[in-house]
């Protein structure tokens, strides 16, 4: 039966970075600095079938696929865009690229590209690939429509003029939101021509309206809510409604996940202590729907690792006790390091009240420091490794607030093993350009190379130094691959390595003093 529909994404997301915690932001890395052969060598090809079907896609893919109801299952292809051409045909309807950062404006990729003065190699990617589709279509005289979606789709909204000065990008539609339920009725109005070039979705389904994915998701991921709530104002995802996916609903993902080889589970959701939140006005974490959540994964036969992909820092400073049970469950220990990434964006409690004011929650915007010091320690003592980002350019961002960043990073720095041990205290700060997204979405982007100041500086650089001291003394239960230990010893260390020295060169170019950093942590 002809592939009717053939759905695909680029190399940049279309891999498992051999396994690596945080490997996929290797794709916002730069390629004029990053050799090609090496980032080739880390995004390593999504695994498939002989023919080149995938056997795990983006999760997001998945949805779609499985979203699709008007055309029979044997007339969807995903496949592995190293395998593209061999799928399309003279029958073939519609080709969808799933895409996270096409245009490069994500805060990663703004941040390793300095706003853009380098290309990503999602950017590079992504392009390649389109240019690759529109060849196929071209020189075969074919007729499918080329429509863009998933996280990324933002992208094309906010530069809008993309499709007018970059003739190859002959993409017909870009879909930005959810999908779930109402797929076909998107396709039905690609193929008839009266779907928006670029169109926002503001519907939001409901729970019974997400269907469980067919095929394997990278990285063992499957959803278990969707939205947050804490009103964080730079954040897209809080506003969306919550939604919680049932234990056998996730349990059934996680098996497709197991069939398809994978024997790990990312939990994913914008902050997982939320699930099946019941008290919205402290967010005091519902224990028992959490301990039923994860015992119930953690007995799924097969399953090896389970991680959250997203939570918040305040319940671990709230409920110790909860962290050593899921930790339990988890089989935390100091030979398995459980994952998890929390927003830590600012050491600024007045700017924690302008627009993040439920973050802290239960407790207060001015206990904030206190609330990331004691968190990261409970985190730490049952073998979570927090990978915190922070935001720079946050719009309103005072030298004041700078300030009282660098602080909160030097305590974390010194008090968090000064309490634990050297051996126990375990984390990273990523730096992140501020993006305008949520209900800042008419901010200006932060753009690092005009806007740098010294304060600023300080920030990248302390976030920086640790980066690489975590990559040479984090324990083997964080990443415990041998072989992906040397590789990150041997390739990742000496790249960012490199950066530091960098980073130390534009400070002494522009004036900057790093020896400030003392002074100002210690008023």
């Amino acid at each position: 039966m002809a592939n009717k529909i053939v759905l695909t994404a680029d190399r940049s997301i279309m891999s498992e970075y051999r396994g690596i915690p945080l490997g996929d932001f290797f794709s916002c890395a730069p390629k004029e600095i990053v050799p090609k052969q090496l980032f080739m060598f880390f995004a390593k090809k999504s695994p498939v079938r002989e023919n080149g079907v995938a056997l795990r896609a983006p999760y997001g893919l998945r949805k779609f696929e499985a979203s699709i109801k008007d055309w029979t299952q044997n007339e969807i292809t995903t496949v592995d865009p190293a395998y593209i051409k061999n799928f399309i045909t003279k029958d073939t309807e519609i080709v969808g690229v799933n895409t996270m950062d096409p245009l490069a404006l994500g805060p990663v990729s703004m941040m390793f590209t300095l706003g853009g003065k380098t290309t990503s190699y999602s950017k590079y990617l992504f392009m390649d690939l389109i240019r690759q589709l529109g060849d196929i279509r071209r020189q075969n005289g074919y007729n499918f429509k080329l429509l863009v979606g998933g996280p990324g789709a933002w992208q094309f909204e906010t530069r809008k003029e993309m499709f007018e000065v970059a003739p190859y990008l002959n993409i017909d539609n870009v879909i930005i939101g959810e999908y779930d339920g109402i797929a076909d009725r998107f396709l039905h109005q690609i193929q008839d021509g009266s779907l928006p070039r670029i169109y926002r979705n503001r519907e939001f389904p409901t729970i019974e309206q997400i269907p469980q994915i067919r095929g394997g998701s990278l990285n063992g991921l499957v959803e278990i809510m969707r939205g947050c709530g804490r009103n964080c104002e730079f954040c897209e995802p809080n506003l969306r409604r919550a939604r919680y996916q049932s234990v056998e609903f996730i349990k059934k993902e996680i098996e497709v996940n197991i069939r398809s080889g994978f024997n790990k589970v990312w939990a994913q959701s914008e902050d997982f202590w939320l699930y099946k939140l019941e008290d919205h006005r402290n967010f005091i974490p519902n224990s028992d729907a959490l301990i039923e959540l994860f015992s119930e994964m953690s007995k799924v036969k097969g399953i090896k690792d389970i991680h959250p992909t997203h939570g918040s820092i305040a319940p671990a400073a709230y409920d110790p006790e909860l962290i050593r049970k899921l930790s339990e469950i988890m089989h935390g220990g100091k030979d398995y390091w459980i994952g998890v990434q929390p927003g830590l964006e600012t050491g600024s409690a007045k700017l924690l009240k302008a627009i993040m004011p439920f973050k802290a929650k239960p407790f207060s915007a001015d206990e904030w420091q206190d609330v990331v010091v004691n968190g990261t320690i409970n985190y730490n003592k049952n073998y979570w490794f927090p990978a915190y980002t922070l935001i720079l350019g946050i719009p309103g961002e005072t030298d004041d607030d700078l300030k009282d960043t660098i602080r909160l990073l030097y305590r974390l720095e010194h008090e968090v093993p000064a309490k634990i041990g050297k051996q126990m205290a375990h984390y990273v700060t990523v730096p992140l350009s501020f993006i305008p997204a949520g209900i800042m979405r008419g901010d200006s982007f932060f753009d690092i190379d005009k806007e740098i100041t010294e304060l600023r500086f300080l920030v990248l650089y302390m976030s920086w130094k640790h980066i690489v001291y975590e990559l040479t003394h984090s324990p083997p239960g964080v990443v415990k691959s041998i072989p992906t230990r040397f590789l990150l010893s041997t390739s990742a260390l000496p790249a960012f390595s490199l950066m530091l020295s960098w980073l130390k060169r534009w400070a002494s170019k522009k004036g900057y003093d790093v020896t400030k950093i003392e002074r100002i942590a210690k008023q």
